[in-house]
């Protein structure tokens, strides 16, 4: 497996590998993050099993975007910003370094 820094703004964490990737925010270029005025352009992000279970007993409010099965899950997303794309997110994945494999896969 391929070393690669991922970078949250909010906590600062950083990892080399997918077994330290926290979650958070990061650059679907790994190579942008040296650029001075570059933003991470990907989430990673955690639904937990209640939330999960909530939104399936109020499936009738959900829409397209409405995540039903808890686990990690990515999008293409700037910081303070609504998803790209039609917010639809990608996943469930067992680990974040996981669901950030398969972003940077699908980039």
């Amino acid at each position: 497996m391929d070393a690669f820094t991922v970078y949250d703004p909010f906590t600062g964490a950083t990892g080399p590998d997918d077994q330290t990737f926290p979650g958070g925010f990061f650059f679907f270029d790994p190579d942008r993050e040296s650029e001075e005025h570059a933003l991470p352009d990907g989430e990673v992000f955690y639904v937990s099993p209640l939330i999960a279970r909530y939104n399936r007993e109020n499936a009738d409010h959900g829409d397209d975007g409405t995540i039903y099965t808890d686990g990690w899950y990515w999008w293409a997303c700037f910081p303070g910003c609504m998803p790209e794309g039609d917010g639809i997110a990608t996943g469930p994945f067992t680990t974040p370094g996981e669901a950030l494999l398969d972003a940077r896969e699908e980039r």
